[in-house]
């Protein structure tokens, strides 16, 4: 399969200085030309065109919208949109595909995908710029009729035909599972003492604390570990974590064994206050999430024990077979479906394609991320040069 190491390694650099909710600045998409709605490709014949051939699963002429909720965070324009884009090349090779930038403004996305409706769409790929205000999106593509698939972020309100996601709480039990294999094993008859500096209140941060504050319990309950500082920052940048980081070291008298945070930017912040006290590398850090260029650097370095990256080519792979197999046929593909997520509006949830999280350690980075084209060596021994 095409690699495209070389766009995304340009990708990532341009990218690295962002954080995950910083802006990369903005983007104005003009509205597209106004043009007849078309019915869903499937129906306009009227009748089933027969299978095509090979992996070709529509061969047809459609035109799919990616709304995504803005440029600050550098996934959608980095990985879910081209990896779409390279499934949908080998599923439905007619297909246009058109990426919108809701500059995280629901109601500017809503104005998005009242512009795209008009101008004709046959399938979109809804990620809505904000899970609690995404239902007025939803309810105009279920009024008007227009086939639609989201992922990743919740839309919350409204009915939702099907949804792919990394499940959050996932990401919390690779970090369990990692700490009871390789650190909390070896306790060695006295508590590790742990502090854990979640991020701002959010369904990311509930569902994370969920699950590490089950296994803390578990791990206190064996002698294993006790927590001795515990708080929430009031945002995800680095800055917000350092404040916490300096309290906890100094409440501690620098007794600290492991910090546990929700992503790379929040851990770049506890590692500052680390590095202050020279304890960088004596400390276990982890909760890495985003696989940002700092992230892996400091994972590559031995700072951080290890970061989450969705599996974005799992997932644009499985989101082009969603948009292709209903332009071919009218329906969903609910043979894929395996869980259901919780939208406070649907009796069962919404049908759920889950996708699991890819942990990275020092030992698999260059499989799962160099060889895979995900950042270069080069970019990454920059960013870890600059930690010497």
């Amino acid at each position: 399969m095409k690699k495209m190491s070389k766009i995304l390694s340009l990708l990532m650099a341009l990218c690295m200085v962002v954080s995950l909710f910083a802006g990369c600045g903005a983007k104005e998409d003009p509205a597209p030309e106004k043009e007849e709605t078309k019915a869903p490709a499937a129906e306009q014949s009227g009748e089933k065109a027969p299978a095509p051939s090979g992996d070709v699963i529509f061969d047809g002429e459609a035109t799919v919208y990616f709304m995504y909720p803005d440029s600050a965070t550098p996934r959608w324009e980095t990985f879910d949109g081209p990896f779409i884009q390279e499934y949908l090349s080998k599923y439905a090779p007619n297909v246009e595909m058109k990426m919108v930038d809701a500059e995280g403004d629901a109601q500017k996305q809503l104005q998005q995908v009242e512009a795209a409706i008009s101008s004709g769409c046959d399938f979109m790929i809804f990620i809505p710029a904000e899970e609690e205000q995404a239902a007025g999106s939803v309810n105009v593509l279920n009024a008007e009729g227009v086939p639609f698939a989201s992922m990743c972020h919740t839309p919350f309100g409204a009915e939702v035909p099907i949804f792919m996601t990394m499940p959050f709480d996932m990401i919390a039990k690779a970090y369990v599972d990692y700490m009871e294999e390789n650190i909390i094993s070896d306790a060695s008859g006295y508590p590790y003492k742990i502090a854990y500096i979640g991020g701002p209140d959010s369904n990311f941060y509930y569902e994370l604390s969920a699950v590490y504050e089950e296994a803390f319990k578990r791990w206190e309950s064996e002698g294993k570990a006790e927590v001795v500082f515990n708080v929430q920052t009031d945002s995800w940048s680095a800055a917000s974590a350092q404040g916490p980081a300096e309290q906890m070291l100094t409440q501690t008298g620098n007794d600290i064994d492991i910090v546990i945070t929700n992503n790379d930017d929040l851990n770049a912040g506890v590692l500052a206050a680390l590095n202050e006290q020279g304890l960088v590398g004596d400390v276990h850090v982890l909760g890495g999430c985003d696989v940002t260029m700092q992230g892996l650097a400091h994972v590559q370095e031995g700072w951080q024990e290890g970061d989450i990256m969705p599996d974005y080519e799992t997932m644009g792979a499985t989101m082009a077979k969603i948009v292709a197999t209903y332009l071919a046929t009218g329906e969903y593909p609910m043979d894929l479906v395996n869980s259901s997520t919780n939208n406070n509006f649907m009796n069962d949830g919404i049908p759920t394609i889950s996708i699991p999280a890819l942990l990275i350690t020092k030992d698999n980075m260059k499989e799962l991320i160099v060889d895979m084209g995900v950042a270069s060596q080069a970019d990454i021994d920059a960013i870890a040069n600059t930690l010497k």
